[in-house]
C-alpha cells in the first residue's frame, strides 16, 4: 500500500514537472519566432509573394490601393538566412529579377537594398535603405517605404507555405 501511494506521487509530480516544461518550451519558441531573437528564425526569413501596394493618408485611412494577387507574374522575393534575397516576377514587365540583401537593425527595423534587374540589364534600386517591416500573424509582411515626396507606401507580401 504504501509502494503504491509513493508511485502514484511520482507520477503525479512526473506529469506535472513535464506539462510544466513543454508549456515552457511553446511559449519561448513562439517568442523567438515571432520578434526573430534568440535561436528562433527571423521571421524575415522565407518565401514571399507581393499581393498589394497601399499608401497611408494622415487619418489612417487607406489613400490608393493595388492588388496583386490575380497577377499573372507575381512578384515573388525569397529571403535567405544568411542575409541574401534573389527573386522574380513583375505583373507588368516579364523577365525581372530581383537580388539584393538584408540586415536587422533593431526589432522591427530592417536594413533592406535590393535592385531591380530586368531583361536588358539596366538595373535600378527597388528599395534601399532601413525600413519599418511589420508582421501580422506568421503570413503577411508590410514593408513601409517613405519616398522623398514624404509619401509613405506599404508593400505587403503574403508568405508562401511549405509543405
Amino acid at each position: 500500500m504504501q509502494l503504491e501511494l509513493n508511485t502514484s506521487k511520482i507520477m503525479k509530480t512526473s506529469n506535472l514537472l513535464f506539462g510544466l516544461c513543454l508549456i515552457f518550451t511553446l511559449i519561448s519558441c513562439s517568442q523567438d519566432d515571432e520578434n526573430g531573437d534568440g535561436n528562433g528564425s527571423n521571421p524575415l526569413v522565407g518565401t514571399w509573394s507581393l499581393v498589394r501596394v497601399f499608401d497611408l493618408l494622415p487619418d489612417g485611412s487607406v489613400g490608393s490601393e493595388e492588388n496583386y494577387e490575380q497577377c499573372d507574374q507575381p512578384t515573388v522575393l525569397i529571403v535567405v538566412e544568411n542575409g541574401d534575397i534573389s527573386g522574380n516576377g513583375n505583373c507588368f514587365e516579364d523577365g525581372i529579377s530581383y537580388q539584393g540583401n538584408w540586415s536587422r537593425v533593431s526589432p522591427g527595423v530592417y536594413q533592406i537594398d535590393i535592385l531591380e534587374i530586368p531583361q536588358d540589364g539596366d538595373s535600378k534600386t527597388l528599395f534601399g535603405g532601413q525600413h519599418e517591416v511589420n508582421f501580422t500573424g506568421r503570413d503577411i509582411m508590410q514593408w513601409c517605404f517613405e519616398e522623398q515626396s514624404s509619401e509613405i507606401i506599404y508593400f505587403e507580401f503574403r508568405k508562401q507555405l511549405v509543405f
